[in-house]
């Protein structure tokens, strides 16, 4: 089973592909948006970049998972008191969307996890920085692909990879004590 992952970002996102059965990444890179264009141009952009590498997994069956590592919005306290959203939260929001609406319209079923929730179970530190994520992805597949971006969307497929253990074992045991009853 593959899992697709991406780490969002409107100047440059990273994507991971993993092989769940092998525990390694067949495939990586970073999408690159022209920082001449304006922000809606530079989000179509993502949407087409998005969409071919869904497309190239498309036909794999099972159909891939896709991990995206969220960002949760920030605010920013004005010397008035009003909170206001911090523009580089609100752009990467808006990449989290292009990415999501794309998996749901090619028939993906995207999932969402915080940037400390998947830090904490791959560096041991919901604050971890680079080289820590980088370490942890390191030590869990033998190696890494080349850019942080694209290390972070590997490691957004390890801890969705994780879960889906997790998960199967829980489910398995409460089937198992459904039955005892």
């Amino acid at each position: 089973m593959y899992i697709i992952g991406f780490d969002p970002g409107l100047a440059s996102t990273g994507w991971a592909v993993l092989d769940k059965d092998k525990e390694k990444v067949i495939d990586s890179g970073i999408i690159k948006t022209d920082a001449a264009q304006d922000k809606l141009g530079r989000l179509y952009s993502l949407r087409q970049s998005i969409r071919a590498i869904l497309q190239a997994y498309s036909l794999i069956t099972p159909k891939p998972e896709v991990a995206i590592e969220d960002f949760i919005f920030q605010k920013r306290t004005t010397q008035f008191g009003d909170e206001v959203p911090l523009k580089s939260a609100e752009l990467l929001n808006r990449a989290v969307q292009v990415i999501v609406s794309e998996c749901w319209g090619l028939g993906f079923k995207p999932t969402l996890y915080s940037a400390t929730e998947i830090k904490e179970a791959i560096a041991g530190y919901g604050r971890a920085n680079k080289e820590a994520v980088k370490r942890g992805v390191k030590l869990r597949l033998g190696d890494a692909p080349k850019s942080n971006h694209s290390i972070d969307a590997a490691a957004a497929v390890i801890y969705h990879a994780d879960l889906m253990v997790v998960n199967k074992a829980i489910a398995s045991s409460e089937i198992k004590q459904l039955m005892r009853k």
